[in-house]
């Protein structure tokens, strides 16, 4: 598993780590809040995220 990532200047993630961490919650692209969230950090998977304490977001 591979931890976080930095946003990109935008607040949106890279597409190698698409899992977006606002709020102490794991955002994925399947999320119908996914365009409306910041990042403050990004992960390439909900297991990495989750492994970091991360819980998920719908």
């Amino acid at each position: 598993m591979t931890g976080p990532v930095a946003p990109l200047a935008s607040g949106e993630c890279p597409a190698s780590a698409p899992i977006k961490i606002a709020y102490h919650t794991a955002w994925g692209p399947d999320s119908y809040t996914y365009s409306h969230v910041s990042a403050d950090a990004c992960y390439a998977t909900f297991e990495a995220a989750q492994a970091d304490g991360y819980w998920r977001g719908w």
